[in-house]
């Protein structure tokens, strides 16, 4: 039989097959040569990178994180959202601000310990164990705890833990630091020296005025017309906006009259209703002409008589509506002839307010100015002492505690080598094995007697090999 010959339905046929271990076997004969090439590819890649790669270190240090300041206690049962609170102690500690601190706390020691132990690694700059710092830490929280776990990995076992032990006081003097907000009472210190230089500004520049002037007798009677004109503007403004309330109500009750002749409100202009006994009769008779209607003809007498009495109910409803649109617009008129007495009335004290010095004009526009300014710099001082009192808290209060000195985690060493270089050679294995049945499986052609027989489904009683054609 020819050893190309591929039957129609045979590929379906093979692949709906469940495979065996006479299939795996076959597949690894057949596909031995790609197998091989793969499988010892990845193992001597694995080999050489495992016995190449340089025993690490991994030293840890627990640090745990309170949700709130210690100085400033909270009362309120709010949730802490500690899933916010440790991805950003994360960042922090392995942020490049913690880094540099503790790469100027461990310079002196490294260089110290290098210069006496040669196998100790040396470091020419802060800047390069920074850099080494930044590049072997990392963070990440204990479970669902508030407890933060500190990592670094490095070749030596020594300087893994002082270098885990320099990040973790770092990070808790970083964020004491971060807490007291020194620029903060630089930046309130700074405005308080400028509003106190502007309060003795205005202050000589009111007492240039006085001395120039020499007026100090006016102060009483301009105080008691500023005091009446402060009541008139303020009882102006009532009636101008009493005023402007009955004209917005009256103009639209106009505009609902236009659009709708027998248009009738149902609240005044205080919300009270208006018209309810007579609304109540135009209701009742309405009713009563619907109950004729269903009852008689629309020319019958009972018809016509209750449709008498809707219309005169209809037109008893519009006559009080339209003398309440006659009573508002009168009230509107009052207020508006009250507004204007108010705004004559100022007008003539302002006139007369006129006839006194502009120095003291001056004087009380100088006097609202330093009471602003006075005020300003007692806020700030008060926001500057809060800051203060904060700033100087003991640096021992703190909300990190760290739980336990820097110990060894985990070592990548001989024991561990081995296992990640059987788990490589594993992996090479298998991975071969999928690319040769994934490439077999491509591959429809019928290459002996057991796949003859499966995909024919009858028996072969002989084959012909190439060599005898």
């Amino acid at each position: 039989m020819n050893q190309s010959t591929q039957p129609q339905g045979a590929a379906l046929q093979t692949s709906s097959r469940q495979i065996g271990l006479r299939d795996i076997v076959a597949l690894i004969i057949r596909r031995k040569w790609i197998i091989l090439a793969i499988s010892l590819s990845i193992t001597a890649v694995a080999t050489v990178s495992t016995l190449l790669s340089a025993e690490r270190i991994t030293a840890s240090a627990r640090v745990m994180v309170i949700g709130r300041d210690p100085e400033t206690p909270t009362f309120d049962r709010i949730a802490t959202n500690w899933d916010l609170v440790m991805s950003t102690a994360a960042q922090v500690a392995s942020s490049m601000p913690v880094a540099e601190a503790a790469a100027i706390a461990l310079y002196d020691s490294v260089r110290v310990i290098a210069a006496a132990d040669p196998d100790f690694p040396a470091v020419d700059s802060v800047g390069q164990l920074k850099r080494v710092l930044l590049r072997n830490v990392s963070c990440n929280q204990v479970g669902e705890s508030n407890i933060l776990n500190i990592m670094f990995s490095h070749v030596s076992e020594r300087f893994a833990l002082l270098a885990v032990d320099a990040i973790m006081k770092a990070y808790i003097d970083f964020n004491t630091f971060s807490q007291q907000n020194q620029p903060a009472i630089e930046y309130y210190t700074e405005q308080i020296s400028n509003v106190q230089t502007e309060i003795e500004s205005l202050l000589n520049e009111r007492a240039g005025i006085y001395n120039r002037a020499g007026a100090l007798s006016l102060e009483t009677n301009a105080n008691s017309t500023i005091g009446h004109i402060r009541g008139v503007e303020n009882a102006m403004y009532q009636a101008r906006s009493n005023r402007e309330g009955y004209e917005s109500h009256f103009q639209h009750l106009l505009a609902a009259i236009r659009e709708d002749p027998t248009y009738v409100p149902l609240t005044g202009e205080n919300g009270a209703l208006i018209f309810q006994t007579t609304r109540a009769r135009l209701e009742d008779a309405q009713l009563k002409l619907s109950e004729a209607r269903t009852k008689y003809r629309e020319d019958s007498e009972w018809v016509q008589r209750s449709q008498s009495v809707v219309d005169d109910a209809l037109a008893t409803l519009l006559h009080e509506r339209d003398n309440y649109v006659r009573d508002m617009e009168i009230k509107v008129q009052e207020h508006l002839a009250r507004e204007k007495s108010y705004s004559e009335a100022l007008a003539s004290q302002l006139a007369s307010l006129a006839t006194y010095p502009d120095v003291q004009k001056s004087i009380e526009s100088l006097d609202m100015r330093i009471r602003a300014q006075y005020d300003l710099l007692e806020a700030l001082q008060l926001k500057r002492g809060e800051v203060r009192l904060k700033a100087q808290t003991d640096s021992r209060i703190s909300n990190l505690f760290p739980l336990d000195e820097p110990f060894i985690a985990a070592s990548v060493a001989g024991s561990k080598k081995i296992l990640y270089l059987a788990l490589s050679i594993l992996f090479a294995i298998t991975l071969s094995l999928i690319v040769a049945w994934f490439i077999d499986s491509q591959d429809h052609r019928i290459l002996d007697r057991m796949q003859a027989e499966r995909s024919l489904d009858v028996p072969v009683l002989g084959s012909i090999s190439s060599d005898q054609k």
